[in-house]
């Protein structure tokens, strides 16, 4: 990925129906600390996938480069609290508000400027349908199979589908369990299976 400054998933268009908005970004180390503008605006309760890859850091010994996980930052609004990026799958809006991207300053005992760029792509998704989001991610990566990042994002997609489609199945099975030992108990109490 360094030196790499093109968007981390091939985005087709016109968006398909699980992706409301879609933004690719680059912040770049000599940017600094404050929040850039995404110029993306996301509305309370959309749920939101960052993927981001690429290096910062500086010269020497005491500046190692490292990647966006614990250093990426972002905030909703200009006022919205400013939490930082551990690769998390997905984020809920817990405000309204444009999305800013920020990193996180190291200090390393040395005032050498940092260099290096982290390419951030953003998804709000259009609903909360792990089925669909973890399909269209699916889809994404079998268009891109080298795309390693893409990759770990749309196999956590794929779990949470996995998990998303075992509980409803669990959940069917109660409730006919339920019904069936409901019509159980109506037997044993009128000596007679109900019409069904």
């Amino acid at each position: 990925m360094a030196g790499c400054a093109g968007p981390l998933v091939k985005m087709p268009q016109p968006l398909p129906a699980a992706v409301k908005e879609y933004r690719s970004v680059v912040v770049n180390a000599a940017h600094g600390g404050s929040p850039l503008s995404t110029g993306m605006v996301i509305t309370k309760g959309d749920l939101f996938t960052i993927l981001a890859d690429g290096e910062i850091g500086g010269p020497g010994t005491q500046q190692r480069y490292r990647g966006p996980v614990a250093r990426l930052t972002y905030q909703i609004g200009a006022q919205g609290q400013q939490s930082t990026w551990w690769g998390d799958r997905k984020s809920i809006a817990d405000e309204s508000g444009e999305l800013r991207l920020g990193l996180v300053r190291r200090g390393t005992g040395t005032t050498a400027p940092e260099a290096g760029a982290f390419v951030v792509d953003i998804i709000v998704w259009a609903d909360n349908d792990p089925v669909r989001q973890a399909d269209f991610l699916d889809e994404l990566r079998r268009r891109d199979p080298a795309n390693a990042q893409l990759g770990v994002v749309a196999d956590g997609f794929l779990k949470e589908k996995e998990l998303w489609v075992a509980e409803r199945r669990a959940s069917r099975e109660v409730e006919e369990s339920a019904k069936a030992i409901a019509a159980l108990a109506q037997t044993a109490e009128y000596g007679t299976l109900p019409n069904k």
